[in-house]
């Protein structure tokens, strides 16, 4: 099976709690044999992942405070219409408003909710 990972800021995992979810989800289904595509923003970590079944494909976005991560996610969910996968994992709240996305072309998604939006503080 090939798993799309989008939504996190990228991998391997530096900081932040979702990129260390994606971090140990991937690299699980990648132990099983599973093919894994995570995107990752340009920006985010300095060296390259070289693990067994784990493709990284940096993506950009617009780099603003309010749009980065909905726009990174948009274009890295546009490139998985591209990519032979069996399913795109969004991660985060504010990105599954885009899950329809995979879901016109037939793809199977998956949703991984990390908390509440209105009750995180910021």
């Amino acid at each position: 099976m090939r798993i799309a990972f989008v939504g996190q800021k990228g991998f391997p995992a530096t900081y932040g709690g979702v990129e260390k979810v994606v971090d140990r989800v991937a690299r699980g289904f990648a132990a099983r044999g599973h093919q894994c595509v995570v995107y990752s923003r340009r920006y985010y970590g300095d060296s390259p992942c070289n693990l067994a079944n784990i493709e990284v494909r940096p993506s950009s976005g617009l780099r603003s405070k309010r749009l980065e991560a909905i726009s990174h996610t948009f274009l890295s969910l546009m490139d998985t219409l591209t990519q032979r996968v069996d399913i795109v994992a969004i991660h985060s709240f504010p990105n599954a408003i885009l899950s329809w996305i995979p879901k016109l072309a037939g793809r199977k998604v998956a949703l991984h909710l990390h908390g509440f939006e209105w009750d995180n503080g910021k």
